[in-house]
């Protein structure tokens, strides 16, 4: 199936009513030779996410994915690499359960307030230019803020941090040095991160 024809930037819609109508789960193959399925219904959807004979881990992949994956932070499970989003249970489970206590619903609530002054000054911001991008100027800064604040990122460091987050996410390798830690194209670890969440424990070991 084109899924990425003529006109789909500009209006992907139609492209994805094709997709769903059709039934299908068709194998993709995207940049440098990796390759998988799009799963674009519900019911589809809920199975893979459920199912066990699926994984997020990419140790799990085939050998041909893996070395067609060679160079993005994503290609195995060392440095940044292992995260939530590429764990499976037990692992997913434990990780998700740490990351829950943050996000309690009384935790939620105590942060309306000042995601409500985030969203303002975004919003004030591109009212005053009259024209915007959502996405740069307002779907990204929004979240990526209010976990700079969750963390105690300092506001000189939040450039790089929404770099360092864009890269472990990314499905594109970095090959420039300048923003790698190894040759393969993996982010330079974001060290004073550590050194922020030891100073962090640090009461507690004292306790």
């Amino acid at each position: 199936m084109e899924l990425l024809g003529p006109g789909f930037d500009a209006d992907p819609y139609p492209a994805y009513t094709r997709l769903r109508d059709s039934g299908r789960v068709p194998l993709l193959t995207v940049r440098d030779g990796l390759y998988g399925r799009l799963v674009s219904r519900y019911d589809e959807a809920r199975a893979a996410l459920a199912g066990r004979r699926l994984s997020k881990d990419p140790r799990h992949a085939p050998p041909d994915w893996q070395a067609a994956g060679r160079g993005r932070p994503l290609e195995d499970r060392s440095g940044l690499g292992a995260h939530l989003l590429t764990a499976d249970p037990p692992d997913h489970t434990r990780l998700r359960r740490l990351v829950s206590r943050a996000f309690t619903s009384r935790r939620i609530e105590g942060l309306r307030g000042r995601v409500q002054e985030i969203t303002d000054s975004l919003v004030d911001a591109m009212a005053v230019k009259g024209t915007a991008d959502l996405i740069a100027e307002f779907a990204v800064p929004l979240p990526i803020t209010v976990i700079c604040e969750l963390l105690g990122i300092p506001v000189a460091d939040r450039g790089n941090f929404r770099r360092w987050s864009t890269d472990v996410v990314s499905s594109t390798p970095r090959r420039s040095g300048r923003a790698t830690g190894r040759a393969t194209g993996r982010p330079a670890e974001p060290q004073h991160l550590h050194r922020r969440s030891s100073r962090r424990e640090a009461p507690r070991a004292g306790r």
